[in-house]
């Protein structure tokens, strides 16, 4: 009877086992079969372009986000509301495509905004050599997009081998200080956030300086590199396109070759301000101290003298100041100790 009672309870722990061990192996191969599915399945585009203009609605549930590129009208989880991304045009893809113009500057030099405009202007797609989920959902579903199919390509790098690709250049430049500020809101806080107040103050402080100390070179560096373009170069102030927006719009959509409608430029100059731009947050304490101060006013007196010598056709100037900058010699050419 004992012996019985022993060889049913080691049967029984046999047959437990095997149980365990086959749902084990079973759980092992569905998820190897997911993520084999996962992992083959193409990813869909970020962007829809037909040429008849019918109605694409596309269900992106990576983002739990809903596209209608007819009407304009998309549901953002980022700001829980409809938003209206396109109250004058509905962009689209230039087809046949043209030349690719950059769209170059420091990153929080407002090219975000600049894109918001010149969508809206022309009713062609910017587009970006970056793939920024952020700006896909909220408007710009050309990004990665980087050849003559939009009108212009968003880009922060710079060297020979950064400018080559492009056949046209537009030049944004900010006044260094905001500009900084507005990359380190980014980075720390999101496209519309802020960084916290105590990164600037106290234990935290020092990172913020490092970050201006990188950056203003980082800064000074690709503006002076971008102005050695061989082709057409275009340059915006973002002070002065603030302050006329439109004179200033009109002379970015001469020099990228396109028609605009006294309608639609009275439509973008009523929605000029777009969703996509962080409002201005009151600083209580100063963020730059009187060495942070010296440092950045350098780096952008040598930058203006820059911008001063290629606008008065000066380019051979512009080349010695940049090679006299990297050797850390100021150059200073006659033209421009009489003039500036």
């Amino acid at each position: 009877m004992v012996f019985k009672i022993c060889r049913f309870r080691r049967l029984l722990i046999k047959r437990s086992f095997f149980t365990f061990l086959v749902l084990v192996l079973v759980y092992f191969f569905v998820s190897v079969g997911v993520l084999l599915t996962r992992s083959l399945t193409p990813k869909p585009p970020l962007a829809y372009q037909l040429s008849t203009g019918r109605q694409i609605t596309k269900l992106r549930k990576n983002y739990k986000l809903l596209l209608n590129v007819q009407s304009g009208f998309q549901y953002n989880p980022l700001f829980r509301s409809f938003q209206n991304l396109h109250p004058c045009k509905i962009p689209k893809l230039r087809y046949p495509p043209g030349p690719i113009t950059a769209l170059a500057s420091f990153p929080g030099s407002g090219n975000t905004w600049i894109r918001y405009l010149v969508q809206q202007s022309t009713g062609y797609f910017t587009g970006s050599i970056y793939g920024d989920s952020a700006l896909a959902m909220t408007g710009f579903h050309a990004e990665r997009i980087s050849n003559g199919s939009v009108i212009l390509v968003k880009t922060h790098e710079w060297g020979e081998t950064g400018r080559r690709k492009f056949h046209k250049a537009i030049l944004l430049v900010r006044e260094p200080s905001r500009a900084l500020l507005a990359e380190f809101n980014r980075r720390f806080g999101g496209h519309l956030g802020y960084a916290p107040q105590r990164m600037f103050f106290k234990s935290q402080k020092k990172e913020w300086q490092t970050f201006l100390e990188k950056q203003i070179k980082v800064w000074k560096e690709l503006t002076l590199d971008w102005l050695k373009f061989n082709g057409p170069l275009h340059i915006v102030r973002y002070e002065e396109l603030v302050e006329h927006v439109k004179d200033n719009l009109l002379k970015l959509i001469e020099f990228l070759n396109v028609t605009v409608s006294n309608a639609t430029l009275s439509c973008v100059l009523e929605n000029k301000e777009g969703f996509f731009k962080r409002k201005e947050r009151m600083q209580k304490l100063e963020i730059f101290d009187t060495s942070l101060k010296r440092m950045i006013d350098k780096n952008e007196d040598i930058v203006e003298k820059a911008i001063w010598l290629y606008r008065h056709g000066l380019q051979e100037d512009v080349d010695k100041l940049d090679a006299e900058v990297t050797n850390n010699v100021i150059f200073l050419p006659s033209s421009l100790i009489l003039n500036y």
